[in-house]
């Protein structure tokens, strides 16, 4: 339960150790029904524990916190519990800052949203001509994440102590974009840390002090900081946890400086104001949370459920305006329902919580009667063949992406994710709302699958898996080097395999999928790239989401 009143706390913002007072006073929590109260709970019952991690929930209504409270404990070593006051980091959800930063520069006349990202920030390479600041805050620039860069680079986001200053540098070193600016949209943390830079530029102040006086002070947000330093001292705050194999938690902390695109620190009271924030606002802020809100179009006008920072969409026929957000051990979610005036903030500290699941279905409960009746899939049944019949190997060459299928106890499985059958060749995510058609049978085998999801469709070819003989393995040893990252991975044969290390990590045995094509576990797919001749002469890296592609290792 919360504590009566929140001690004054100092959280250091940065370098320059300037201090940021946070406020006396707690979230105010007014009682909700007490039968929706209990059904509340009862979500979050496994977390109501002293001995495990859990969540902090708060909900408004009209503006007034009807609910607030922490299930669960912020930190296991010394038995402190969650409570509405216990300062936790967002994950993404604070992308939605950043763009109101960047907003309200363009709004005062400092910037425009269509600039051009080189502008702003000349050092970078020259096809950033074609990126706007727009395009960085609705994930279209094409930009290669920067956790996948790091990943490569064998210096994983969140347990390395990266700055932003060097996601900087290594974005400068790249030569290549995912795709031309604004013809996709693909999730990219690197635009939102490029943003910093561009505010620091375009106001002459720190991105921490610039938000800090210009978006969380004015609107009440007295214990919301970005973390700057990852080993500062934070009174109150949550630490985050992983759950082990043998069910013991281990601590699971963000051991990285970078900001703007997360790592933001802040509690579910401030929250739920900053949603406050976006109903009725006047002046100046009415603009920039208009151009929040807007929703994004690609180049060639294809809208994207994406505004400014904020996911804009719908659930069960109710307008939703949220955000979801993961950073090491913290799991996270912010929305807000205009319609109903209504908010709730989640704020998790174990790594895999679903966040979003429970807004969800706090919604469920709260609107009760005002929702559109829940659609779910009509599952059919299929026969073993008829599965079977949809399992191989499909390939985007445009993304570069592969997906693997495999059929078994009446489910197809999907790049490792069960999915259910809903006609002949249509199956679905029964946890999402991704949806798979297979078509072009041919000889009762489907040569196309077309994943369709938030709008978006990718398509991918049927190709013939490859059963590489111990000569053909022997073809791809050696070591490949990247000068846009500065590295060198190894690849080796080992026991008759493919052994593919990105270190400090161990080897990895290298699974053959396409021709040339070869899966590392199930975050890294490499195809190697032969010359004229025939000659494997170098690599290319693509992670299993599909933000970062393409990325090259010529053979040395």
């Amino acid at each position: 339960m919360s504590s009566p009143t929140v001690s004054l706390r100092r959280i250091l913002t940065g370098a320059l150790g300037l201090v940021l007072l946070a406020t006396t006073a707690p979230v105010k929590a007014e009682p909700l029904a007490p039968a929706l109260a209990s059904r509340i709970e009862r979500l979050f019952a496994r977390w109501d524990k002293g001995d495990t991690p859990g969540a902090i929930v708060a909900i408004s209504r009209n503006g007034e916190t009807i609910y607030a409270r922490g299930f669960g404990q912020a930190n296991l070593d010394h038995g402190i519990p969650l409570s509405p006051e216990t300062l936790s980091e967002t994950g993404s959800v604070a992308k939605q800052f950043t763009a109101a930063a960047v907003t309200m520069l363009a709004v005062r006349g400092r910037l425009s949203l269509d600039d051009s990202l080189k502008k702003h920030l000349p050092e970078v390479p020259d096809f950033c001509r074609e990126i706007t600041l727009r395009m960085l805050l609705d994930h279209t620039s094409g930009l290669r994440d920067i956790h996948g860069l790091f990943d490569l680079m064998g210096r994983p986001t969140y347990t390395n102590p990266h700055e932003n200053a060097e996601v900087l540098e290594v974005v400068c070193r790249q030569r290549e974009l995912n795709f031309p600016p604004g013809s996709e949209y693909a999730y990219s943390n690197t635009g939102y840390l490029l943003l910093t830079f561009v505010v620091e530029r375009a106001s002459s102040r720190t991105f921490a002090d610039f938000c800090r006086e210009n978006i969380f002070e004015p609107r009440g947000l007295h214990q919301t900081a970005w973390r700057t330093q990852f080993n500062q001292v934070v009174p109150g705050r949550a630490s985050a946890y992983e759950l082990q194999r043998d069910g013991t938690f281990r601590v699971n902390l963000p051991y990285s400086n970078i900001h703007g695109n997360g790592g933001l620190l802040t509690t579910v009271g401030d929250l739920l104001l900053w949603n406050e924030s976006f109903e009725n606002p006047e002046g100046e802020w009415a603009e920039i949370v208009r151009l929040m809100q807007t929703p994004s179009k690609l180049n060639d006008g294809e809208p994207i459920e994406n505004g400014l920072g904020l996911r804009i969409g719908s659930y069960r026929g109710i307008p939703e305006i949220s955000h979801s957000g993961a950073t090491a051990g913290y799991s996270t979610f912010l929305a807000r329902f205009p319609a109903q005036h209504l908010s709730i903030a989640v704020l998790g500290n174990l790594y895999g919580q679903d966040a979003g699941a429970y807004v969800y279905r706090m919604v469920d409960v709260l609107l009760a009667g005002q929702l559109a009746p829940a659609t779910r899939p009509v599952p059919v049944a299929l026969k073993p063949a008829e599965l079977t019949a949809h399992a191989g190997l499909f390939r985007s060459v445009q993304h570069d992406m592969v997906v693997r299928v495999s059929a078994s106890a009446g489910l197809l499985n999907i790049n490792g994710f069960d999915v259910v059958p809903t006609g002949p060749h249509s199956f679905v995510a029964p946890a999402s709302s991704t949806l798979y058609q297979f078509d072009e049978v041919q000889n009762g085998r489907p040569q196309r699958l077309r994943f369709t999801s938030n709008r978006i469709t990718r398509s991918y070819a049927a190709v013939p898996a490859a059963k590489p003989d111990a000569a053909q393995l022997a073809d791809y040893e050696g070591e490949y080097y990247s000068p846009e990252l500065d590295v060198v991975i190894p690849v080796t044969v080992q026991a008759g395999a493919l052994h593919v290390r990105i270190r400090p990590a161990p080897p990895v045995k290298a699974e053959p999928t396409f021709a040339d094509g070869f899966w590392l576990g199930r975050t890294w797919h490499v195809t190697f790239k032969r010359d004229a001749e025939g000659r494997v002469n170098g690599l290319e890296a693509t992670n299993a989401l599909g933000r970062c592609r393409r990325v090259k290792f010529g053979r040395r």
